[in-house]
């Protein structure tokens, strides 16, 4: 059973397919096939939006917690929560079409 899980500003961005076989584990290739959709997912968002979101972007993607996004970005959480929501539509138009 494959499924997208909704999207909020503080998960990551980027759906996650999942293989559900019961005994939670994934199927052979569904790893790798997740990174490389998660991967395109990434690289048509990067054409669509502005450097700065989309090294915001990858670093949730990347497991960064807000502190550390603030620090490296040099903003508060109230602005990296603002450009996550202003970048939303834009996400949800390139998963979506």
């Amino acid at each position: 059973m494959n499924h997208i899980s909704v999207v909020a500003t503080d998960e990551a961005v980027v759906p996650r397919l999942v293989a559900d076989f019961g005994d939670g584990l994934l199927a052979p290739g569904v790893a790798q096939k997740e990174a490389v959709a998660g991967e395109l997912l990434l690289h048509d968002l990067a054409a669509a939006l502005p450097e700065r979101e989309m090294r915001i972007i990858r670093m949730k993607v990347d497991g960064k917690r807000m502190h550390e996004i603030a620090k490296a970005e040099h903003l508060t959480f109230r602005q990296i929560n603002s450009i996550l929501l202003d970048a939303y539509p834009t996400i949800i138009k390139t998963l979506y079409g």
